[in-house]
């Protein structure tokens, strides 16, 4: 069943480039515009939303595995911390342009602090 679509009318304005990887984003998935768009912002509110529950677990584990982390520095908290830190890395990659990616692998790199490679 259809979602209605009561909401309200969101009026955007949006540089021709923009319109034109929309248009053509639409286009490849079959869909009209603002279906396509519609997606769009279901996608990034839910992986707003996955980003913020990964924080909330990473400190979570943060506070609880404090205690704990010097006595035994392999916890089971440590190894979640890592890999909600990692997955929330990854998440926060599919959002950025690959143009900003670049900037900061060269800061990370002034830092010299190796970037986690994408797999």
């Amino acid at each position: 069943m259809k979602e209605t679509l009561s909401g309200g009318i969101l009026h955007l304005r949006v540089t021709p480039a923009q319109m034109n990887r929309l248009r053509s984003g639409a286009a490849l998935t079959g869909k009209p515009l603002a279906d396509y768009v519609r997606g769009l912002i279901d996608d990034a509110l839910n992986l707003s939303e996955q980003i913020v529950e990964l924080r909330s677990i990473i400190l979570d584990y943060q506070s609880q595995g404090a205690a704990t982390e010097a006595a035994s520095p392999n916890t089971a908290a440590t190894a979640v911390v890592q890999s909600a830190s990692v997955e929330t890395l990854l998440l926060l990659r599919q959002l950025v342009k690959p143009e900003h990616t670049r900037a900061a692998h060269a800061d990370l790199a002034r830092l010299s602090i190796p970037p986690i490679p994408l797999a």
